[in-house]
């Protein structure tokens, strides 16, 4: 029987999801202390325990050198990577030299720069997180550098402008026309698999819905950014609260051409052995036990996507585009190709322009994407057409039951 390994790594990452370099931390374990510093890429050591169970005991040292324990893991079998994210952020900024004054004289009143805080000021709306965090050069009144901090929408240059249009009767007719559909059909499941909602606003801004997906990003990039960026890069999807997951093996990583030190937890499957289920943890478990985080495991829609988005576009443009679902009908952007698009910056910017270029979209992907779904349209097959868009989770939402009331409804209204 091989022998068992309990390895833990660690990752800091500060409030932006950047890798902390320099960082000088201790990992306390079986009477042992490891004391060390992060290099480039945020990372500890890697220190194997006794056995299954043992607690690591994570510190910092902050600026004042004082220690400080910021976790507490326990070791499982195989090679685990904690991330621990700051709530602080590093910022690209340096510093100009200011004005000075003569020995004996009081520098001008006019050298303090504006407020940070301003009560006259209207307040800008909540916002759940921003994008992230931008750094102004300008100057006070006396003429000395400030930077001014804040966050902002950065330039979504693979995004069009929204331009107020709605979706009306005479969309869905097109599609109808188009597909040989019953119109009835194509709006009930159209509506049904929309669910009403294909943007969302943040701040002053318009932007499709979208959702991304770290597992597709890591297929595409063939896992060149999971090690560093489990976040937004990962063999396997975010995870979900009540499933259950292993950490994955070395013979996991072998057969899935999966690089030896990109370390995940997978779902456990019905392939799996009775020892392996019995190790098996819930997602939710896992966090409460601090050996995975929500920040960078959960499903995140709206700004929290954009948010991955962004990254991943910084290191991959057109595989980050590829790996988020677009829009009312949540179409993957990897499918651009086959639908016809000059490329996916196009793709993603027809998404951004209307519900009416959603629509259009929806319609390709359904001529040359997924042609069985006319097929089952046409038939008035509610659970094939439901089965062949949402895969097996179908059933979870009812999806084919909520089309068929809704083809009902829509044609008690025709007549």
């Amino acid at each position: 029987m091989a022998e068992k390994i309990y390895t833990i790594q660690v990752l800091f990452l500060d409030a932006d999801r950047n890798p902390i370099k320099d960082q000088r931390y201790r990992l306390y374990f079986n009477g042992a202390m490891v004391s060390a510093q992060t290099g480039l890429d945020g990372l500890s050591k890697k220190i194997r325990t006794k056995s299954s169970g043992d607690e690591i005991q994570i510190a910092v040292e902050r600026l004042d050198k004082s220690i400080k324990v910021v976790a507490r893991v326990f070791s499982e079998v195989g090679s685990k990577l904690v991330t621990l994210i700051s709530p602080k952020i590093k910022i690209a900024s340096s510093t100009l030299p200011h004005t000075t004054a003569s020995a004996g004289q009081v520098p001008s009143k006019k050298e303090s720069g504006p407020p940070i805080y301003d009560p006259q000021r209207p307040k800008s709306p909540t916002v759940k997180k921003d994008f992230g965090t931008t750094v102004a050069a300008q100057k006070n009144q006396a003429g000395n550098p400030v930077s001014k901090i804040e966050g902002d929408i950065p330039n979504l240059e693979f995004l069009d402008e929204f331009n107020g249009e709605v979706m009306t009767d005479d969309d869905y007719l097109w599609a109808s026309k188009r597909l040989g559909i019953e119109f009835a059909a194509i709006k009930a499941f159209a509506i049904v698999e929309s669910m009403g909602k294909g943007f969302i606003t943040i701040r002053d801004k318009t932007l499709p819905k979208i959702l991304y997906e770290r597992h597709k990003f890591a297929a595409f990039t063939n896992n060149e950014f999971s090690k560093l960026n489990p976040d937004i890069s990962s063999p396997c999807g975010y995870y979900y609260r009540e499933q259950l997951y292993v950490p994955a093996t070395k013979e996991n990583k072998k057969r899935k051409k999966i690089p030896e030190d990109v370390d995940y937890y997978r779902p456990v499957n019905t392939k799996d052995n009775d020892e392996t289920k019995a190790e098996a943890r819930k997602f939710k478990d896992l966090v409460k036990s601090e050996v995975l985080d929500y920040e960078t495991h959960a499903y995140f829609d709206g700004i929290g996507s954009y948010r991955r988005l962004i990254k991943a576009y910084k290191l991959h443009p057109e595989a980050a585009l590829e790996s988020c679902s677009w829009g009312s009908f949540q179409i993957m952007g990897e499918y651009w190709k086959t639908m016809g698009y000059a490329s996916v910056a196009e793709f993603t910017k027809s998404m951004s322009r209307s519900p009416k270029d959603q629509v259009k979209a929806f319609v390709l992907y359904i001529e040359l994407v997924n042609p069985k779904i006319r097929k089952y349209l046409k038939a008035l097959d509610w659970e094939s057409a439901a089965r062949a868009y949402n895969g097996p989770s179908y059933r979870l939402n009812k999806y084919h039951i909520k089309i068929r009331e809704a083809y009902e409804k829509f044609k008690r209204e025709e007549s």
